[in-house]
């Protein structure tokens, strides 16, 4: 009873505290799903055995400062086996938790809770280990006779992430006995719990912060687009691969001769596919032999079928698109396709089309108008 008397004067106190001092900040509301696990203490073990099981309820919270006040009406099963008489006891409960929870660290991640529980056993069966129900001899009459309980709660909770916290509690309820050969009452349990935390979950300052950068990144890549469009002041280099051996085996001039001949009508096909297809903005063309990213205001492009050096004002916005076979991550597979680089060879990144595939099944841009058209369109419905 003193126990009681306590915990309800502490729980009094912390209220009175938190309506005088008004640090009354919001509300918090969730769900909380448990898995129980029945405690049989020492002096019992001999003749009964842990059983676990699970529940589920509401969570309700009102924060404070510096602690906050917990309701957490929900359902509860426990159980434990009988060993002497081959019975599994079960008993199906509405629990409610009042509790006070304060943060254990600056970071507020950590918490000790405390309070009382309150339960009401809907219902407490007692079966045969081949599942069949026993209808008389029960052995723990108590709960059905007397089942309102009252008893104490104690835990700790950590926050996972915002809105998620895992709790670990210890429920030890007054009325309940254990003996050896005996349980009546409620028996003690002890509660792993996952509160998931709604207003923390779609309010919480790391899920505003993502929405930021998220708003930050598609506002970027609309810039981006826009200032490749014709008229701004963006200018887009396309940057073609090196001419590459296509055979197996040491050097043979005859297939050397080949090679170079299908390399140089690929890239011309691809030449004429950049300049029929891509219309966003202005461009020019060079290859990866040609270019060095490291000296932008020189550039040699090629004109026709030679090259040329061209000078780029400071105040053009250079990207580079390279049309080649790339690493899109680290750990990842090589992709053939267009992928585009800032000034300082950064690659691009979503929703700007920094990568577009080639998906013909050559895999050597020898049809490359379906590429070009797919990379014009993301661009434009990217900066309209």
């Amino acid at each position: 009873m003193r126990i009681l008397s306590l915990s309800g004067f502490l729980l009094w106190a912390t209220l009175t505290y938190a309506q005088k001092t008004g640090f009354a900040q919001k509300w918090e509301y969730g769900v909380h799903f448990h898995f129980n696990n029945s405690i049989v203490k020492p002096i019992a073990s001999d003749t009964f055995t842990n059983k676990s099981s699970v529940g589920a309820g509401l969570l309700l919270e009102r924060k404070f400062s510096k602690f906050g006040v917990q309701v957490i009406p929900g359902f509860a099963q426990t159980r434990y086996a009988d060993d002497i008489r081959n019975r599994n006891a079960v008993t199906n409960a509405l629990d409610l938790a009042l509790n006070v929870s304060h943060p254990l660290d600056n970071n507020r991640q950590t918490f000790l809770t405390y309070g009382l529980m309150g339960g009401f056993a809907l219902q407490h069966k007692e079966r045969n280990l081949d599942g069949t129900e026993v209808n008389t001899g029960y052995h723990n009459l108590l709960v059905s006779e007397k089942p309102f309980e009252i008893g104490a709660r104690l835990g700790v909770g950590l926050d996972l992430s915002p809105g998620t916290r895992l709790t670990l509690s210890y429920i030890d309820y007054f009325g309940g006995q254990q003996n050896s050969g005996r349980i009546t009452g409620r028996i003690d349990y002890l509660q792993l719990g996952l509160q998931l935390r709604i207003n923390e979950l779609t309010s919480s300052d790391r899920i505003n912060e993502r929405f930021e950068k998220e708003q930050a990144k598609n506002e970027l890549a609309r810039k981006q687009a826009r200032s490749l469009k014709h008229g701004n002041n963006g200018l887009l280099v396309f940057v073609l691969g090196t001419l590459k051996k296509d055979y197996i085996g040491p050097p043979n001039a005859y297939k050397d001769s080949v090679n170079r001949v299908r390399n140089i009508e690929n890239r011309e096909a691809l030449i004429a596919a950049i300049q029929t297809h891509y219309r966003h903005g202005e461009f020019v063309v060079t290859n990866d032999s040609l270019f060095d990213f490291r000296t932008p205001e020189k550039l040699t492009i090629m004109v026709g079928h030679g090259t040329s050096t061209i000078s780029i004002p400071p105040e053009k916005e250079v990207f580079y698109a390279r049309i080649d076979e790339l690493f899109i991550e680290s750990n990842g597979n090589l992709k053939w396709g267009i992928f585009v680089f800032d000034e300082a060879m950064n690659m691009l990144q979503e929703p700007f089309p920094f990568f577009t595939p080639y998906r013909n099944l050559d895999q050597r841009f020898e049809s490359a108008n379906n590429m070009l058209t797919d990379f014009n369109n993301r661009l434009k419905l990217l900066s309209d």
